[in-house]
């Protein structure tokens, strides 16, 4: 039985309905779940690496380390108080320079996926997406005017 690009996308989608699944087990695993309006990855392996790398800068160099993070909370104070200039205000941007800089110095928050990887990944994605998942409307208890309905 030869089965047709929407056939496959069902049957996966069928198969691994909220299930978590591991797409990348020779990097750091990219785990995908299915939710009721689509998909949810998780790239906890990736943020664990960074946070034992900024623990470990830390320990080489607290006063760099803190002084950075200390810049950035800063930055991000200002930031809040510069919202009303509809983006005008350099705290924003700068805060996020330094924040992608430090995720880059620690060794960067991309993960790399190649050939059947990607594919695997594009197609479960695509899968958790297009199938519509079974909600439950759970009908109102009460109206506005307080009686059971």
């Amino acid at each position: 039985m030869s089965l047709t690009p929407h056939t496959w996308v069902r049957y996966l989608a069928a198969k691994l309905r909220y299930r978590w699944r591991a797409m990348v087990p020779d990097a750091f695993r990219v785990y995908v779940r299915r939710t009721p309006v689509g998909a949810e990855l998780d790239v906890s392996d990736l943020v664990e690496m960074l946070v034992r790398q900024l623990a470990e800068n830390y320990a080489d160099d607290p006063a760099a380390v803190g002084d950075e993070l200390t810049r950035i909370a800063e930055l991000g104070s200002a930031a809040a108080s510069e919202r009303h200039l509809d983006g005008a205000g350099h705290a924003e941007h700068e805060r996020d320079r330094l924040v992608e800089q430090l995720v880059e110095d620690m060794g960067s928050a991309r993960i790399r996926l190649v050939g059947p990887t990607a594919v695997r990944l594009g197609v479960l994605i695509a899968a958790y997406c297009t199938e519509p998942s079974t909600v439950v409307e759970i009908p109102r208890q009460r109206r506005a005017g307080g009686a059971i309905a």
